[in-house]
C-alpha cells in the first residue's frame, strides 16, 4: 500500500494531512526494534547496489514492502515529504534488490501491518543498522504483541467508539523509548472500542505500556468528536500518574487489560503561531506540539493551517500537569522556522490566547576529514581500509533537559532532518531543530574502522588555538555556526566480552552499563575517549570505533532514572562528572590498552556491587 499516493492536502482534511504527513515522515525515522542484528553476513552485492531478503515468522514471502531510507545529503534540509524514502517489495524467493544508490549510508525497514522488524534494523545495542552500496542484508519479521480488553464506565456499561491508545515507555532492554521513532509498519496506534466497548491493540514492538481511553490526541479547529474534551483515563482507571505499566514480550498478547473510564474534565490550550512560514513550504501552515515536561512524550499534536489570516490551533482534553509546547514549519521547504519550547502549567483551568513566534532555525557548518594510520605508531598493525566520509553520519543534539522535547518530536511520527552525511569534499550542515541552546555533535560511524580523534572550532581571536568543540557549542535563534571541523582516524580498535559478577554471591542487576574511561593522565577532559554500552540478555557486550589507547572498564548497575537522564546528558557531560566516574574507575576498573586496528573479543567484565559507606562508628558511639 504506497501511502504516498494516499495523501492529499485540501482544507477540508487537515487531519487526514497530519496523518498521511506523520506516516511518512515516520519513515524516515529510526525503528523502535531493539532484538538484534542479522545472525549471518550475506554475500555482498553489486557495487551500487543493495540487496536482501525478508523473512515473516521464519517464511520467505512476496510482495513484503521494504523502505530504503537514504540519509540526508549534505546542503539539503528540510521537512521532508518522504523524498529520501524508496520503496521495494519483495519478489517470490523474498528478496529485494535496491540498484543505482549513489555512495551513502542507508538504513531498510521492512513493513507489515501486525508485524515488527526482529533484525536487521538495529543491532543487540539497539542502535540503527546501517548499509552502503555493495552490502546485502537479512531483514528478519516476527509477530508483534498485542494489548487487548475492553472499556466501561462505573456501572460496567460498555463505552463504545472510545480512542484508545498505547505509549512505550521503555523497549524491553530499558531504554525510554522516546529516543526513538516507531517504525513505519502500517499499524494503528490508536483504535476505537467497539459495540462491547472490546479494544484489541496489535502490532506491538517488545517492551513496557500505558494504556489510555479517551482524551484528545490530534486536535484540528473546527473539529470535535466524542471524547475529545475528557482528559484520558489511564489503565485501569485513573490519571497518568498512579497508572499501571503493562509489560509486552516478543509476539505476546495480554489479555484482560480493562479500563474503567472515568470522564476525567479535560482543559482546552488554544492560540496561533505567528512569524515567517519559509519560502517554498507545502502548506501555510505550522506543527504544534503539546510534550510533557520531564519526559518530552507527546501528549498532543496539531496542524495550525492559515485560515482567514491566522495560523490557530487548539488542544482539547488536557490533563493537570506540565507541559512544553512548541510549533515548527517549513514543510517541504530547505529552511525551517521554529518557535522554541516554552513551559505551561495546566492547573484546574484552560489557557486561551497562547502566542507562538516562529524564529528561523540556526544551522551549523563544518567539514569532516579522515586521516589514516601511522605506521609509524604501530608499524605492526594490521588495518583495513575504511570506507571514508560516506560512513560517516553528523547529527546535532541539544543538551540538557529540553533535549527531552527533540526526542518527544522523534517519538510522536514527526523526523526532520537532523543529520547529514559529508559531501564528497567532506563539507556538511545541519538544522538544529531544538532551537537555540547548548548542542553537541553526534557522530555515527557504520565503518568499524573509524573513530574520532577531534572535533573543533575556530579560535576566539586569529593566532590562538581552536577551540575543543566536543563538548558542545552554543547556538543562538537563526545564527550560522562555520567551521566546526570534525576529525576521523582510521585504525579503531573494539572490543566485546561478557559481564560476570565477582563473586558467586553477587547477582547481577536488570541493567548493568560497560564504561570505557581513557586512563591516561590529563585524558580525563576529552570527552570523545569515552564510551558506554548496556550489557544484553545474554550477558555480553561490545564497543566499535574506540580510538586506541588507555582505558579502564568499569561494569556497574543502572537504575530507571538514571537511565533517562542520560538520554538528555551523558555521564560525561560535566567535569564534576567525569571527575567522579574517573574516580569509581580507578578504584574499581580494570585497566586495557588498545593497539591501531586490535579487536579484542572474548574480555571478561567482573561486576561487584557499591560499596555502601561505612558508618561514622565513633559518631554512633557518643
Amino acid at each position: 500500500m504506497n501511502k504516498r499516493k494516499q495523501c492529499s492536502i485540501s482544507m477540508w482534511a487537515a487531519s487526514a494531512f497530519a496523518l498521511c504527513a506523520t506516516t511518512l515522515l515516520a519513515s524516515t525515522s529510526p525503528g523502535q526494534d531493539r532484538t538484534g542484528k542479522p545472525e549471518a553476513v550475506p554475500p555482498r552485492s553489486a557495487r551500487n547496489s543493495i540487496s536482501g531478503s525478508v523473512t515473516v515468522d521464519g517464511q520467505a514471502l512476496p510482495d513484503i514492502p521494504v523502505l530504503v531510507v537514504s540519509t540526508q545529503d549534505s546542503n539539503s534540509n528540510r521537512l521532508a515529504f518522504g523524498d529520501r524514502t524508496r520503496r521495494v517489495t519483495t519478489d517470490q524467493a523474498g528478496r529485494f534488490s535496491l540498484n543505482n544508490l549513489k555512495p551513502g549510508l542507508y538504513r531498510l525497514v521492512p513493513a507489515l501491518a501486525g508485524y515488527v522488524a526482529a533484525s536487521g534494523v538495529l543491532d543487540e545495542d539497539g542502535n540503527r543498522i546501517y548499509y552502503s552500496p555493495g552490502d546485502s542484508a537479512t531483514l528478519r519479521m516476527a509477530k508483534g504483541g498485542v494489548i487487548t480488553g475492553k472499556v466501561v464506565d462505573a456501572d460496567g456499561t460498555p463505552v463504545t467508539k472510545a480512542p484508545v491508545r498505547s505509549i512505550r515507555l521503555r523497549d524491553q532492554y530499558g531504554h525510554p523509548t522516546a529516543s526513538l521513532t516507531p517504525a513505519p509498519d502500517f499499524t494503528p496506534k490508536e483504535i476505537r472500542t467497539d459495540d462491547r466497548g472490546v479494544y484489541r491493540l496489535y502490532g506491538l514492538e517488545p517492551g513496557v505500556y500505558l494504556v489510555s481511553a479517551g482524551g484528545g490526541m490530534s486536535s484540528f479547529v473546527g473539529r470535535q468528536e466524542a471524547y475529545d474534551a475528557d482528559a484520558p483515563t489511564y489503565y485501569p482507571g485513573s490519571p497518568r500518574g498512579t497508572a499501571s505499566e503493562i509489560t509486552v514480550g516478543p509476539g505476546q498478547e495480554v489479555e484482560g487489560i480493562d479500563i474503567t473510564y472515568q470522564s476525567f474534565g479535560g482543559h482546552s490550550i488554544t492560540g496561533s503561531a505567528t512569524g515567517a512560514v519559509p519560502a517554498g513550504s507545502l502548506l501555510n501552515a505550522a506543527f504544534v506540539v503539546l510534550s510533557e515536561a520531564t519526559t518530552g512524550t507527546i501528549q498532543q499534536l496539531t496542524v495550525a493551517l492559515e485560515l482567514k489570516g491566522a495560523k490557530n490551533f487548539v488542544f482539547t482534553g488536557v490533563p493537570d500537569g506540565k507541559y512544553n509546547i512548541l510549533a515548527v514549519a517549513g514543510f517541504g521547504s530547505k529552511d525551517m522556522t521554529l518557535a522554541p519550547p516554552r513551559p505551561i502549567n495546566v492547573n484546574g483551568s484552560d489557557s486561551i490566547g497562547m502566542k507562538l513566534t516562529l524564529i528561523p532555525v540556526p544551522q551549523v557548518m563544518g567539514s569532516v576529514a579522515v586521516e589514516p594510520p601511522s605506521p609509524v605508531d604501530d608499524p605492526k598493525a594490521q588495518c583495513k581500509s575504511s570506507k571514508g566520509l560516506k560512513a560517516c553520519l553528523i547529527s546535532a543534539n541539544l543538551k540538557g533537559s529540553n533535549s527531552a522535547i527533540a526526542l518527544g518530536l522523534l517519538a510522536s511520527g514527526l523526523s526532520f532532518d537532523q543529520d547529514a552525511v559529508p559531501d564528497d569534499s567532506g563539507k556538511f550542515q545541519i538544522l538544529l531543530l531544538g532551537g537555540p541552546g547548548r548542542y553537541h555533535l553526534d557522530i555515527t560511524l557504520a565503518d568499524q574502522e573509524l573513530y574520532v580523534k577531534s572535533v573543533t572550532m575556530p579560535p576566539d581571536s586569529p593566532g590562538r588555538a581552536p577551540l575543543d568543540g566536543a563538548a558542545g557549542f552554543l547556538a543562538v535563534a537563526g545564527q550560522k555556526l562555520n567551521n566546526l571541523a570534525v576529525t576521523l582516524g582510521e585504525g579503531a580498535a573494539g572490543l566485546s566480552g561478557r559481564v560476570a559478577p565477582k563473586s558467586a554471591s553477587v547477582e547481577l542487576p536488570a541493567r548493568v552499563s560497560v564504561t570505557l574511561v581513557p586512563a591516561e593522565p590529563g585524558s580525563e577532559g576529552n570527552v570523545l575517549r569515552y564510551a558506554q554500552t548496556l550489557m544484553r540478555a545474554d550477558s555480553t557486550f561490545q564497543f566499535r570505533n574506540i580510538a586506541p589507547g588507555q582505558y579502564y572498564v568499569v561494569a556497574r548497575g543502572v537504575s530507571d532514572d538514571e537511565m533517562i537522564k542520560q538520554f538528555a546528558e551523558p555521564l560525561w557531560s560535566s567535569a564534576e562528572l567525569r571527575n567522579k566516574l574517573h574516580d569509581q574507575a580507578r578504584k574499581s576498573g580494570a585497566l586495557v590498552e588498545f593497539r591501531q586496528c586490535q579487536q579484542t573479543a572474548g574480555y571478561a567484565v567482573q561486576y561487584a556491587p557499591p560499596v555502601a559507606p561505612k558508618a561514622d562508628t565513633k559518631r554512633n558511639s557518643q
